[in-house]
């Protein structure tokens, strides 16, 4: 079942779950921000329908990701943009954006 906000594009919700799926299925833990204004609108977790419950609030949703407390990346996704709505991968570094470059390839196909 899905919990994301009424409106927000089918084709969206089919990518944003595959993101949700894959760093879950990772066992990274998911914090959700306002991409313009950086609010945050979830504590670190890994509740799907939580995740799901505050991504698209505004135009762009930000996803931090964490594995044991140690911060591994960002997801950015803007709204709006169909097939297109997974906009960037951010790291801190090289090795960790390789991971996850590699844990989130093929999920807008």
């Amino acid at each position: 079942m899905a919990h994301f906000p009424e409106g927000l594009d089918t084709v969206e919700t089919r990518i944003i779950n595959k993101i949700i799926t894959a760093a879950l299925d990772a066992d990274l833990a998911i914090r959700v921000r306002d991409y313009e204004e950086g609010e945050i609108h979830t504590a670190w977790t890994r509740n799907r329908a939580d995740i799901q419950r505050a991504t698209a609030i505004s135009d762009g949703t930000i996803y931090d990701l964490s594995k044991e407390g140690t911060r591994q990346g960002s997801v950015v996704l803007i709204h709006g943009n169909g097939e297109d709505v997974f906009a960037d991968l951010r790291a801190p570094d090289n090795d960790k954006l390789d991971i996850l470059e590699a844990l989130f390839d093929g999920v807008s196909d």
